[in-house]
């Protein structure tokens, strides 16, 4: 019998590639939990959902002096803090996009796929930080089943085929093609409630 990640088997690990980019993003005055970003270029940018940052950055239009997030790497061995750039967040495609100062060393950046179109079918992984009592990562595993047009994001959206998927935390972790020879993070999860 042929194991799910018979690449993976003899050339490494899917989750332990995923967490070489995966963080968990958390408020920064306290260990609470928003959710899940990736590691997307070596000087320190990470994205994540907009909905996961959301309440932040309506406290700081408030007249808060909140700016940044924590994110933790390898389950909150290393924090860092994390600011939010602002101008570069967009709710209306659920993107935001948070700077860090320094990669931690053993850690890099995801590589990134462009032509989506290629992966429906493929299998993925995803590692995030299911909301659960210490919020820990867990893995999320299925089938790419359909790439569909959204008028309302004016993108592409990826629909995903999963018997463990759709839980809060997951929200910003990446969508890891395991089929492609080197692995590829070609989206993020987004959940929310009314989806």
């Amino acid at each position: 019998m042929q194991s799910q990640y018979s690449y993976y088997e003899s050339n490494g690990n899917p989750q332990e590639e995923l967490e070489k980019f995966t963080v968990q993003i958390s408020l920064s005055s306290e260990n609470t939990a928003l959710g899940t970003g990736i590691l997307v270029t070596n000087d320190g940018l990470i994205v994540t959902c907009y909905h996961v940052i959301e309440s932040i950055i309506e406290s700081r239009s408030a007249g808060s002096s909140k700016k940044y997030v924590n994110v933790s790497f390898s389950d909150g061995a290393i924090k860092l803090q994390a600011a939010i750039l602002e101008q570069y967040c967009k709710e209306d495609l659920d993107v935001a996009i948070l700077k860090i100062d320094k990669i931690p060393e053993g850690y890099e950046e995801a590589n990134l796929g462009i032509r989506i179109s290629e992966y429906r079918g493929h299998r993925f992984v995803s590692r995030g930080y299911r909301k659960n009592k210490r919020y820990s990562h867990l893995p999320s595993n299925g089938t790419i089943s359909d790439i569909v047009y959204s008028k309302e994001r004016s993108s592409d959206v990826i629909r995903l085929e999963s018997t463990n998927y759709g839980e809060e935390g997951m929200s910003g972790s990446a969508v890891y093609d395991i089929d492609l020879k080197l692995g590829i993070a070609i989206g993020i999860m987004r959940f929310r409630d009314e989806d």
